[in-house]
């Protein structure tokens, strides 16, 4: 009886070790852009045009300036109003423009709705990119997840 209850002690704890052994090496899941757009603040930290810097985070009025992307393609931003004259606070719709989700346009139904690409994109840090029409440069602007 001792033999059986050893024998049987020894075959679970042999399982018990090649179990824990056993890692799953999965890699964990790339999130979406959607995911990684709709699930933080991001603090605008500056933009440029071509190789040019044109506005650093020093700048008073926008230094937290923020957008909110949210799940029901509606955005909020909070920072400047377009002459940099005083806080505004601007809601929106925004969608994305292809299934692989790297193109965004606020206002979609708009006439003049703005539509940049998603240049780079992770939980830390995403820029919007865009080709100006009246000189070809690319138009960017950078934001970080607070």
């Amino acid at each position: 009886m001792l033999k059986k209850h050893t024998f049987i002690c020894s075959i679970a704890l042999i399982a018990f070790v090649a179990c824990a052994k056993l890692k799953d090496n999965t890699p964990a899941p790339t999130p979406s852009n959607l995911s990684l757009l709709t699930t933080r603040n991001w603090k605008f930290v500056g933009e440029s045009q071509g190789s040019n810097n044109t506005w650093k985070s020093n700048d008073t009025c926008n230094a937290d300036a923020t957008f909110t992307f949210h799940p029901n393609y509606t955005y909020t931003y909070i920072g400047c109003d377009s002459s940099n004259a005083y806080r505004d606070s601007t809601a929106g719709h925004w969608a994305f423009l292809n299934s692989a989700q790297t193109a965004i346009v606020f206002h979609p139904k708009a006439v003049d709705a703005d539509t940049f690409q998603i240049s780079s994109i992770t939980q830390t840090i995403l820029v919007l990119s865009q080709i100006e029409d009246s000189t070809g440069l690319v138009y960017s602007e950078t934001f970080l997840n607070p």
